[in-house]
């Protein structure tokens, strides 16, 4: 992360502030306090990463993927061991970093910490640092702004500690030049693979073969547990459906905002601009030539502001400006057109932009709704007010309700005017039905003892902004594995596919023994050149085999399995080299060379630093984390 900052500096002071440090507003301030009643995961030499820390930034970092993706977040598909220990691992080399540049007592100024902050462009306003804006970021994180400026001086003194291995990466023109010649070296190869595909119409499968295959792999066939699923949902949208608006309300509405429903004029206009130059008089000279013109072909407006404009964008439209309202031109143009009759020429008219010739095409005059064409809008509006405000009235009272009343949630459904609705056949990875209870943290709940085996209610759980959702256990029926009778046709498919790898990688395992010991390419394909750079459509396991060849023993022949593609045999016949590496090397391709020595430099400090801080992890997540 630290790494990424230096790489990217400017990018970064945004992003630094507002992402890069999720952990910053949660975790780095946790370091600070004592958690002696919680267990400790890891230790960086006197202090300690605990429990409640982790949970803290792993609870940041999934809220910010809620954010990001809304419905579609599923917090199992990120919230998983190997995250997880991500996570820890990052926690760990971020504390270590910071352990020393404490160590090393640098120190970040009162004047750095502010030049940082005003750099920041989220916190500016037409160029300048913007005191409200900075303030509004504050309010949202929830921070004051010592609080800020006290994790903002600990991150910046961080990466302050790598700083040394910023552009210290040394790559001599030599060095570069060799790996570049491996990057670009070409080998000439014949290939040939056996695809398990070429042999599905050949194999005929036993009723042995198929009942083994049965036998072994029962779980593929395996039909998940699944709920059938009661559920209320409390929210705005069916508080609404409930909500009448009477005609008095509707005109008093329309009465008291009148001004929401009148559309001032508006008028639509195309111009000529002549933008200034170096000589004014020059320029009015050749605005009134232009004037001319148009007074004397009125019809050839549009040809001529294609022509002569200065205004890039309207004057492929022939000059036309489209509709607009008072208020959204330059005063001068703005007085011009709005005193104008539709078809009028005029000109010279000069703004700050230059000299204007205006032509007035169209008058949109003000109109105002009347109240039954506003009556559906307005009442819309009204029953949205009404049941905004009688969410908040009931939601507490919904809550306690399904809590209290828990075996059953009719007596939710009677108060509140909702509807019971249900779903059958939820497993606990969810299902491709869109549903309030197919979400996340609602399916978990579902899957808890109280609910699936005490058939209780959920909690109400909040699914979105104002809705609540309230669940019960209705049916229940437990992971059943389909007879082989029901499941024949995608066993005979399998046990089709697997005899058709194995005869695929048993034949391409015997043509390269063939091969290596004739010492021929009989049966391989047409020669092509590959390399790093083009590998010219070598599966990656291939590519991989054929820069690995021993390239003393040319011709070589290598077998790779490529797994359910099948099997490939590569001859590999002749390496060649560029002799334009030197020349053709870029000072781009320099600088990535020693950005990633620079990189390779920071990691090994960064695994020096946790070394000698004999940092450790005390006790495995997957414990530790229940």
């Amino acid at each position: 992360m630290l790494q990424w900052i230096r790489d990217n500096r400017r990018v970064a002071q945004v992003i630094l502030v507002l992402l890069i440090f999720p952990f910053a507003c949660t975790g780095i301030e946790q370091y600070r306090r004592s958690h002696s009643d919680t267990e400790v995961v890891a230790r960086v030499g006197d202090q300690k990463i605990t429990q409640a820390e982790f949970d803290e930034v792993l609870r940041s970092r999934l809220e910010q993927l809620r954010n990001m993706m809304g419905p579609a977040f599923d917090p199992a598909v990120f919230d998983t061991p190997q995250s997880r220990q991500a996570l820890l691992d990052q926690l760990i080399k971020e504390r270590a970093v910071l352990v020393a540049a404490q160590q090393a007592k640098l120190v970040i100024t009162d004047e750095q910490l502010r030049e940082f902050i005003m750099s920041v462009p989220n916190f500016k306003k037409d160029g300048k640092f913007d005191q409200e804006s900075y303030q509004r970021f504050l309010v949202s994180q929830r921070k004051t702004e010592a609080e800020f400026d006290a994790i903002l001086r600990r991150d910046l003194m961080a990466q302050k500690m790598l700083d040394g291995t910023t552009g210290s990466g040394l790559a001599p023109a030599t060095v570069v030049t060799q790996l570049q010649q491996v990057f670009l070296e070409q080998r000439s190869v014949q290939s040939l693979v056996f695809s398990p595909d070429s042999y599905l119409s050949k194999i005929i499968p036993t009723d042995q073969q198929m009942a083994d295959y049965y036998e072994k792999n029962k779980s593929k066939f395996e039909l998940p547990e699944q709920i059938d699923v009661e559920y209320l949902v409390l929210s705005q949208d069916t508080l609404a459906k409930n909500i009448n608006i009477s005609n008095a309300d509707i005109k008093a509405f329309y009465e008291q905002n009148q001004s929401r429903y009148k559309t001032e004029e508006q008028r639509r206009a195309s111009h000529i601009l002549i933008a200034p130059g170096e000589d004014q008089a020059k320029t009015k000279v050749k605005a009134e030539q232009i004037l001319a013109q148009v007074r004397a072909r009125p019809d050839q407006f549009d040809q001529l502001a294609k022509q002569h404009s200065d205004d890039p964008v309207s004057k492929e439209k022939g000059g036309d400006l489209e509709f607009f309202g008072k208020g959204m031109m330059v005063p001068q143009f703005e007085q011009a057109v709005f005193a104008m009759k539709q078809g009028e020429i005029r000109g010279l008219v000069e703004s700050e932009f230059g000299f204007h010739i205006i032509r007035l095409t169209a008058i949109k005059p003000a109109s105002m709704q009347t109240l039954e064409q506003a009556r559906a809008e307005i009442e819309n509006e009204l029953r949205k007010q009404q049941a905004a405000k009688r969410y908040s009235e009931v939601a507490a009272a919904f809550t306690d309700m399904v809590y209290e009343q828990a075996d059953s949630l009719g007596p939710a459904a009677t108060k509140f005017g909702l509807s019971l609705q249900k779903l059958a056949g939820l497993t606990r990875s969810g299902n491709a039905t869109e549903s309030p209870v197919t979400q996340p943290k609602v399916r978990q709940a579902l899957f808890l003892d109280d609910a699936l085996k005490n058939k209780r209610n959920t909690a109400a759980i909040e699914v979105a902004p104002n809705t609540l959702v309230a669940a019960r256990v209705a049916g229940y029926r437990p992971a059943t594995v389909q007879p082989l009778a029901e499941v024949k046709t995608a066993v005979l498919q399998a046990v089709k596919v697997e005899l058709a790898l194995q005869q695929a990688k048993s034949e391409g395992a015997a043509k390269l023994k063939a091969l290596q010991a004739s010492g021929k390419a009989e049966g391989l394909g047409s020669e092509v050149k590959v390399s790093r750079q083009a590998p010219a459509g070598l599966p990656a396991e291939a590519l991989r085999a054929v820069l690995r060849a021993d390239r003393a023993r040319l011709p070589v022949v290598v077998g790779v399995d490529l797994g359910t593609a099948g099997y490939g045999v590569y001859r590999i016949n002749q390496i060649s080299q560029r002799d334009d590496v030197a020349s053709a090397l870029s000072e781009q391709a320099r600088a990535q060379y020693a950005s990633v020595l620079s990189q390779a430099e920071t990691v090994a400090l960064v695994e020096a630093l946790k070394n000698r801080l004999d940092a450790k992890i005390m006790k495995p997540l997957d414990q530790a984390t229940k």
